[in-house]
């Protein structure tokens, strides 16, 4: 291929993959707890997963902002934590139990998440994210992150 034609299909391959990320962002938003197991596939992309290596940083700095804002709309305004046993051996409610089932895996992914995080992401690429992307809130959130994982990063 020459480099116009590689530029080209470059191009077409992060509309595609910008399409993907934000089909996925939105139905999260939408329905969050009926898709909560979309999360799985935004933290693969985060981790650059089956993306092809000429588009793979570019995908996962768009994966990595997305998907803070998603955790942004979705986390609960309150505390969620983990279930005594005492709680556990309880009868619940259907709905009790499964607010609880949903709470439980966005904490699951968001622990996944913030090991992506703490793995792939450093001060070059926190300000690589911060000119790429109209996404101040999410860098903020990168950069909070990224100093409580590494406390001599500044």
């Amino acid at each position: 291929l020459s480099a116009v034609e590689l530029m080209r299909k470059r191009n077409e391959m992060i509309e595609t993959a910008k399409q993907e990320i934000s089909d996925i962002a939105l139905n999260l938003l939408a329905q969050p707890q009926q898709q909560i197991d979309r999360l799985r596939v935004l933290i693969g992309l985060c981790k650059g997963e089956r993306i092809h290596s000429l588009i793979r940083e570019t995908v996962q700095k768009l994966a990595i902002a997305s998907t803070v804002e998603v955790f942004v709309d979705i986390i609960p305004g309150y505390a969620i934590r983990p279930l005594s046993e005492e709680e556990k051996s309880q009868k619940m409610k259907k709905e009790t139990k499964k607010l609880h089932d949903y709470e439980n895996t966005l904490l699951n992914y968001y622990n996944k998440y913030l090991q992506v995080i703490e793995k792939n992401v450093t001060s070059e690429w926190i300000c690589c994210l911060f000119h790429s992307f109209d996404c101040y809130s999410c860098v903020l959130f990168l950069i909070l992150q990224f100093c409580s994982c590494n406390s001599n990063a500044f």
